[in-house]
């Protein structure tokens, strides 16, 4: 039981950890107060009232001092545990891009720290891992480089992709049917983040009326400004989009034209003359920036 930890926009604090039941009992009745005893706390079918109430008196009466003992071990593991955790950050630090490790530089850890640092990451992604989970997740890494595992653990999924690691929601493919300009006034609707970035003080809505959103199609082919045109697929080739997050990806059209792949390119049918758009639109997955609290994973 921590100190101290994170609790939503506060902080809970525990005082009196360092205090017995009966030392608090004592000065509670020395005081004259008064207080609600919780009745499950006598029901022993919960395993900490039957370790309270069964176990430890029974090792109390054969080793002296145990309470205080056990309190000791408590803080040293305490200790470890925090330890571990600071590890744990600066090593996803050193393995990590958008969220993903980086399996090179993960193997480039010792076993120890390799485990640790998986741990962590799936806890703030809302997973804890179990050892066959683990052992499962090493398999998925040691896979032949042209090999696309995934070990799925709950609603959470982890993938490998050119070297990367990536964790995500099992969530079935998004139909996109959406004007831009609802998209970009109500992200929170939509999967994913969609964003625009402008480059001046330039309104952008006279560029984005009848600009709609839909999901790549078969054959779906665009022309990046000042390039030769090319596939989506070509193009989320160079980008290193993952292939299960393709489907998912919005794509600009106005008419039957490709005008725009976020966070890709901006395409020819989008441009006036040499002029492109006064902003860029970029786009992020779920997977590349959700993630709880690390003290909830």
């Amino acid at each position: 039981m921590p100190r101290q930890r994170a609790l939503g926009d506060g902080a809970l604090f525990r005082p009196l950890l360092d205090f017995s039941r009966s030392e608090l009992k004592a000065w509670a009745q020395k005081e004259g107060l008064c207080w609600v005893e919780d009745p499950s706390n006598t029901d022993i079918q919960y395993d900490r009232n039957f370790l309270r109430q069964q176990v430890l008196p029974l090792l109390a009466g054969r080793w002296s001092g145990i309470s205080e003992r056990l309190q000791a071990t408590a803080s040293h593991l305490a200790d470890a545990e925090a330890l571990l955790e600071e590890l744990a950050q600066s090593d996803f630090q050193n393995c990590s891009v958008d969220n993903c490790l980086l399996t090179v530089k993960l193997q480039l850890l010792s076993q120890r720290r390799q485990a640790n640092l998986l741990r962590y990451w799936c806890r703030c992604a809302g997973v804890l891992l179990s050892a066959a989970q683990l052992s499962s997740l090493k398999a998925l890494i040691a896979a032949a480089s042209d090999r696309q595992p995934e070990l799925i653990l709950g609603d959470r999924v982890i993938r490998r992709y050119r070297n990367r690691l990536f964790i995500e929601a099992v969530k079935a493919c998004p139909q996109w049917d959406a004007l831009l300009v609802d998209v970009l006034a109500a992200p929170e609707r939509y999967p994913g983040r969609l964003s625009l970035t402008a480059e001046s003080d330039i309104c952008p809505d006279p560029w984005l009326a009848g600009v709609k959103i839909r999901n790549r199609r078969d054959g779906d082919k665009c022309y990046p400004s000042g390039r030769p045109g090319k596939s989506l697929k070509h193009l989320f080739q160079e980008a290193g989009v993952p292939p299960w997050q393709r489907d998912q990806w919005p794509v600009c059209v106005r008419g039957d034209e490709i005008v725009a792949v976020p966070g890709i390119c901006i395409c020819e049918g989008w441009c006036e003359g040499e002029n492109k758009p006064p902003f860029w639109l970029d786009w992020q997955p779920v997977a590349l920036f959700a993630g709880s609290d690390s003290g909830t994973l």
